[in-house]
């Protein structure tokens, strides 16, 4: 397959990963649809999603294009991530957004789930109010690999603008990427 991707994924692996990963709410509502999309033991495809089964999550909802250790990119963003981060995401280059220090966690993150994992990822904020919100995000693989060895992933934020209300110019002090990331494996070994 090309650039370390795995096509041995487990659909029994990803049902335990959400028992084991315990998703908050929403992030657990998207992943119980993103598993019921599944082929056998082939996670879906990004064009068997339909945002018609995903409204709630919409704001909150982006796929990433990742080709593993290489690039990272946004084809689309929902609403909630576009104004937490004060700019279109759709075609950035993430790592390119991501202060120095994280680019590497955040490819790698992304790197890993595109290679057979599903993740999840704390990040405590502190809003203009001062008080402190605690985000978590999730990542989902999706499958079929471009030809470039770019492969999909759904991630999903449970955050809403009410809850970080501060552009990402205004949180980058104090911005760790790594808080609470966990890895689940979704392939057969």
């Amino acid at each position: 397959m090309g650039h370390g991707v795995t096509e041995r994924w487990n659909r029994q692996a990803a049902e335990q990963a959400l028992d084991v990963l315990a998703f908050n709410a929403k992030n657990a509502a998207l992943a119980r649809y993103w598993l019921s999309l599944w082929d056998g033991d082939t996670p879906p495809a990004r064009s068997a999603l339909n945002p018609a089964h995903m409204k709630e999550m919409l704001p909150g909802v982006a796929i990433l294009d990742c080709r593993p250790d290489e690039e990272l990119r946004c084809r689309l963003a929902g609403s909630a991530l576009v104004a937490g981060a004060g700019i279109e995401l759709k075609g950035q280059d993430l790592v390119a957004l991501t202060p120095p220090a994280f680019r590497r966690q955040r490819l790698g993150r992304s790197s890993q789930v595109v290679r057979g994992a599903m993740s999840r990822r704390h990040q405590q904020y502190r809003t203009r109010t001062g008080e402190d919100a605690l985000v978590e995000d999730i990542q989902l693989p999706l499958s079929g690999v471009g030809e470039d060895g770019t492969r999909s992933i759904l991630f999903h934020a449970d955050w809403r603008p009410l809850t970080l209300d501060r552009r990402m110019g205004e949180i980058i002090d104090g911005f760790d990427i790594a808080v609470g990331a966990e890895f689940f494996s979704l392939v057969s070994i």
